[in-house]
């Protein structure tokens, strides 16, 4: 009798735990109602606009700013300098896009390097930026997560130099508008790194991806990313006389979209008046608490939710392959062919703009009688007020998207440029074979090209 007791009871334990993991993973993945962003005022150190600032979020190719800040500090320790040579290996090429695609053995220096992940955001040459700095890259990992807790990212943890997708990558609003404002206090003397507007290969031209340095006027940096799980991201840091403010804004579902919604929360702290902001340096959340990152590739890459969504980590209402009907294409000939008929019935006319009416639109209602339509009016709606209108995406691009005349020349980079003596002691070419003095990691598992990342 007491052993029937027991057993009921372990099971209701595990069903409840079952059930209480269930749900977690449905409030932790679940999409939130708007998405996170944060604006700071560099000079004061206040908050203007926040929204979700401690919601964890993917960072994608956001992850290249701690990349580049771990390089800059290592450059401090004098283990590397600019001109330290960085080596394309099996690891490296082995990467999905973007990237860059040099052949194994290609040298660069670590300057190159980093002009070109803050351009064309190469996930190959930020590995071998890895490589390059620490030895390997799980080495370099190790070090931009000691350092992203000695600046305090409470909210932050990365498994990858580049950004792309990984579950246990994560970061959030407040811990990158952090990172931005340690770049811009720390290490002032590489500011140009992240306002180059293009690099120019031979003859390629690649384009910054970061469209505010050229849309809106002032923005001086700093990164964007972009995978299926967290949207279009983008961390800014625009200087306008005497202020200068930095925004982050995640989770967006389009380029433009980020970049509108970017510059109308930068142009509304320009010209913000409040008095009494929270002040970064003691801005806490203890109201929200998310354990994992949120996932929004439903709404972003619904093509690919159902077939790469992991099901221990989907949300309870996830789509599963078997869900979706297939559709029927083929087009079935009726005995002796279509009727003939004239294109005017095939193409119905194109619908005219009705006429305004004053005061307002008249809602009306129709029923059929003895095949009559007999239309009835109805009360009158009123239309709301012009400023009550919610502007479109595209007319809201136009007011707050406006091309910069005086951005940067573009920047032209060349392969080789390395020099010694080096601590490692990697041998330097300009070509030809290369010898490794390390032994260069493994190659990884194939992984899907079609993932594309920024």
């Amino acid at each position: 009798m007491i052993y029937n007791k027991i057993f009921k009871f372990a099971v209701g334990v595990l069903v409840l735990i079952v059930m209480s993991t269930i749900t977690a993973f449905s409030q932790d993945l679940r999409k939130p109602p708007e998405s996170p962003h944060l604006i700071l005022d560099v000079n004061s150190g206040e908050i203007i606009s926040h929204e979700l600032a401690f919601a964890r979020w993917a960072p994608a190719s956001l992850t290249k700013l701690m990349t580049a800040y771990t390089i800059f500090k290592t450059l401090e320790l004098q283990s590397i300098s600019m001109k330290s040579p960085v080596r394309i290996s099996e690891a490296a090429i082995s990467q999905p896009p973007t990237k860059m695609g040099f052949p194994v053995g290609t040298i660069l220096n670590i300057e190159t390097g980093l002009k070109i992940i803050m351009v064309k955001s190469a996930n190959d040459i930020s590995v071998a930026l890895a490589e390059a700095a620490s030895g390997s890259e799980e080495q370099f990992v190790a070090l931009m997560n000691a350092h992203a807790r000695r600046i305090g990212m409470i909210d932050s943890q990365f498994t990858n130099p580049h950004g792309l997708h990984d579950e246990n990558q994560y970061t959030s609003a407040r811990d990158m508008a952090l990172l931005t404002l340690q770049l811009t206090e720390e290490f002032p003397q590489y500011a140009d790194f992240f306002n180059i507007p293009a690099i120019r290969f031979g003859r390629r031209r690649l384009r910054n991806h970061n469209g505010l340095l050229r849309l809106f006027d002032g923005t001086n940096g700093m990164k964007t990313g972009y995978v299926c799980a967290s949207g279009y991201n983008v961390a800014v840091r625009t200087k306008r006389k005497n202020r200068h403010l930095i925004a982050i804004v995640l989770g967006e579902k389009s380029g433009l979209r980020r970049n509108v919604k970017a510059a109308k929360l930068l142009h509304m702290g320009f010209e913000n008046k409040q008095k009494d902001l929270p002040v970064f340096s003691e801005f806490k959340d203890t109201s929200f608490n998310s354990k994992q990152p949120y996932d929004i590739t439903k709404d972003v890459c619904p093509r690919k939710y159902a077939a790469n969504g992991s099901p221990a980590l989907r949300p309870v209402d996830a789509p599963s392959p078997q869900d979706f009907d297939a559709i029927d294409t083929k087009l079935i000939v009726p005995e002796g062919g279509f009727p003939k008929t004239t294109l005017d019935w095939i193409v119905p006319p194109a619908p005219t703009r009705r006429p305004a009416v004053k005061g307002g639109a008249i809602a009306v209602s129709a029923s059929v009688e003895n095949e009559k339509i007999i239309v009835t009016e109805a009360d009158k709606v009123v239309e709301p007020a012009p400023k009550d209108k919610v502007l479109s995406l595209r007319a809201q691009s136009k007011l707050y998207l406006v091309p910069v005349s005086n951005s940067r020349a573009d920047v032209r980079i060349n392969l080789g440029g390395a020099t010694g003596p080096n601590p490692r002691g990697y041998k330097h070419t300009r070509g030809g074979q290369y010898q490794a003095p390390i032994p260069v990691p493994i190659k990884r598992p194939a992984l899907d090209l079609d993932d594309i990342t920024e």
